[in-house]
C-alpha cells in the first residue's frame, strides 16, 4: 500500500512508510471527518518515542511500536465513532474474503454510513436487507450470490442472509442481540482472501433533536 500524503507535514522526523500505511489503515475506518482528527494523534504518540538520539528502531523494537500503534489508533477510532451525536450504539462492521483491499473498506464503510443501517441498529431491528443493500451501492466488487450476513453482540449471533438469500431466524433472540451497547455486522463475501473493518454509530432521535435545535 501507498503511505497516505500529508501526515509527515506534522512530524519533526518523517514516520517511516509502514507507519504511515498503520496510521492511514485506522482512519479510513471512521467517516472522513474524523481522519484529520487520527492523525493528529498520530504526531503525538510518536513523538513521545522521539526524545533522546536515535531513531523508533534505536529505543524501541520496530514491529512492537507498530503493533502499539495500530492498537492506540484502532482504539481512538472506536472512541470517535460511539461519541457521535446522540449515539447510543457502537457499530463495528467485519467485512472478509474480499476480492482486494480496496473492495472489502468500501463494503464495510457504506454498511456503517448507511442511515438505513444505522437506524436499524437503533431500532434493535434485525433488517439484514439493509446491510444487503448498502453493499449493493458501495461500489465494491462483489457477487451477491456468495454473500454471508450475521448480526453478533455480547448476546449472541443471529445469521440473517445466506449466499445472498434471507434466512429465517428467531425475531426475540434477534431483538435482544441487537439491544446491547456494541453491534457487530459481520460479512462473509465468499470471493477472495482480504478484510476491513469500519465502525459507526446508531442514528437516534436524539441526533435529529441535536441538529434540528441549532443553526450554524
Amino acid at each position: 500500500e501507498q503511505p497516505p500524503v500529508g501526515l509527515n507535514q506534522h512530524m519533526e522526523q518523517p514516520l517511516p512508510a509502514d507507519l504511515l500505511v498503520t496510521a492511514a489503515d485506522s482512519g479510513e475506518a471512521v467517516k472522513a471527518v474524523h481522519i484529520a482528527q487520527v492523525h493528529i494523534l498520530i504526531p503525538q504518540v510518536f513523538r513521545g518515542f522521539q526524545t533522546g538520539e536515535g531513531s523508533v528502531k534505536h529505543q524501541v523494537d520496530h514491529q512492537i511500536f507498530k503493533e502499539m500503534l495500530h492498537v492506540v489508533t484502532t482504539k481512538f477510532c472506536k472512541m470517535l465513532a460511539a461519541d457521535g451525536e446522540g449515539a447510543t450504539k457502537l457499530i463495528e462492521c467485519h467485512v472478509k474474503r474480499a476480492k482486494t483491499k480496496a473492495d472489502a473498506r468500501l463494503a464495510a464503510k457504506s454498511v456503517v454510513s448507511s442511515n438505513l443501517v444505522k437506524a436499524m441498529v437503533f431500532g434493535a431491528d434485525a433488517n439484514g436487507g439493509r446491510v444487503m443493500c448498502a453493499l449493493g451501492y458501495s461500489g465494491a466488487d462483489i457477487d451477491i450470490t456468495k454473500i454471508n450476513v450475521s448480526f453478533c453482540s455480547s448476546a449472541g449471533i443471529v445469521d440473517v442472509y445466506r449466499k445472498g438469500f434471507a434466512r429465517p431466524f428467531d425475531e426475540e433472540i434477534a431483538k435482544r442481540i441487537l439491544s446491547q451497547k456494541e453491534i457487530h455486522i459481520m460479512i462473509d463475501l465468499n470471493d477472495g482472501i482480504e478484510s476491513a473493518t469500519a465502525y459507526g454509530c446508531d442514528l437516534t432521535y436524539d441526533y435529529v433533536k441535536i441538529n434540528g435545535d441549532y443553526r450554524t
